[in-house]
């Protein structure tokens, strides 16, 4: 260093500055030396802890959204999850398609671990394309060309919208069909299921009290399933214990507070799939619609999300006392995934066809936002929360 430096020290001034620039110069390049001998700051002691832990495995619940075909994202999510092998899914909540995802997501745990529970998880989806493949009001070709798989004005759309204004499912299907019942049955193991180790919450609409119905790991059946997944417009309520459900989205998309008061994990991840921001106003009678739609089923979780960040600021997040429930409230720590890029301008009609070049490409983008997610922000699970409730 010092030679480096002693060719470039100042020439030809006077004696008295000179001096004093000599021993400026040797200051300097003392200075330096000891820098270049001086050890690297250690990194923080918090953070150290953190990527080690990163190589083991990170215990987390999850909460899955509802949203029709859509869910074909969290599908991608779950896979790469699964295929990484750092996470401990140790619990699912989920709405509709979120209680389909997370079902099925159990109970191939339960049967044979990851590998088993990826394999159900591509029978569940190509299971539902084969059903969409019958529908008489699947878009064409033609109707998805230009369109990135938006169907919002595909006449197959407009033609299930004209069926279901004017007549009910009642009407339109009196023997109360739902191919979706024998794909579930042949999927899920309900009895490994309920004795397997994920603790499962699946919220359906009480139709007659309007309120949410949580059903629980040892109450899951097909019906519990299926009720949570039941569009009113497109199917008969199904009926449990005397009492009769509609599609969970509208009271719970999907419910966190039970992640929060009864699982282990403090680490809860979200995966939305309904887009909860609109860039522009919406200015046709058609994305009036589809913008009401979305704001009704992102209410509840902004609610529900709102409601633990209002509680965790009462109980003070250093404090103590309040018991197990406050403990909890304050240790929780919330991640989120989303995929809003590609979902909002696939639109809402989408949702309603399950069309499997539209399932693989929404599986893709979510393989990819999960690997993503893990790479950025894997390492603070169980640390800190990589998300706050105005995100969402």
């Amino acid at each position: 260093m010092q030679n480096t430096l002693a060719h470039i020290r100042p020439r030809g001034a006077g004696s008295v500055l000179r001096a004093l620039v000599d021993r400026a110069w040797e200051a300097i390049t003392d200075l330096a030396d000891r820098l270049r001998r001086q050890p690297a700051p250690e990194t923080p002691a918090p953070a150290r802890k953190a990527a080690r832990a990163w190589t083991a495995t990170k215990k987390v619940a999850l909460a899955l959204q509802g949203g029709g075909v859509h869910g074909a994202f969290t599908w991608g999510v779950l896979d790469r999850m699964l295929e990484d092998g750092r996470l401990d899914l140790e619990a699912a909540s989920g709405t509709s398609a979120g209680a389909l995802n997370a079902a099925v997501l159990a109970s191939g745990l339960a049967e044979g671990g990851p590998d088993q529970a990826r394999e159900r998880l591509h029978e569940l989806w190509e299971g539902i394309a084969a059903i969409g493949n019958l529908s008489p009001f699947r878009p064409t070709a033609l109707d998805s060309l230009g369109a990135n798989w938006n169907s919002d004005w595909a006449p197959g759309t407009f033609a299930l919208e004209f069926l279901t204004r004017t007549l009910s499912p009642y009407q339109f299907n009196p023997f109360a069909i739902n191919p979706l019942r024998q794909l579930i049955e042949r999927i899920v193991d309900f009895e490994r299921l309920r004795a397997g180790p994920t603790q499962l919450f699946i919220t359906a609409t009480n139709l007659r009290s309007g309120r949410p119905r949580v059903f629980r790991t040892a109450e899951m059946s097909a019906d519990a399933v299926l009720a949570s997944a039941c569009l009113p417009s497109l199917n008969q309520p199904v009926e449990i214990d005397g009492e009769h459900y509609w599609d969970g989205g509208f009271t719970a998309n999907p419910a966190i507070l039970p992640l929060v008061s009864e699982c282990e994990s403090h680490d809860i991840v979200v995966v939305q799939i309904t887009p909860a921001r609109e860039p522009d106003i919406p200015m046709s009678a058609r994305d009036i619609q589809g913008r009401v739609s979305r704001i009704v089923f992102n209410a509840s979780l902004h609610r529900e999300l709102e409601t633990i960040s209002w509680m965790r600021e009462a109980l003070g997040t250093n404090g103590t006392g309040g018991g197990p429930l406050a403990e909890r409230l304050r240790r929780v720590r919330l991640h989120h995934i989303d995929g809003e890029e590609v979902l909002r301008p696939l639109g809402t009609a989408s949702a309603l066809h399950a069309d499997w070049s539209l399932i693989s490409h929404l599986r893709d983008h979510g393989r990819s936002r999960a690997a993503d997610w893990l790479k950025r922000k894997g390492a603070r699970i169980g640390f800190e929360s990589t998300a706050q409730a105005h995100q969402f």
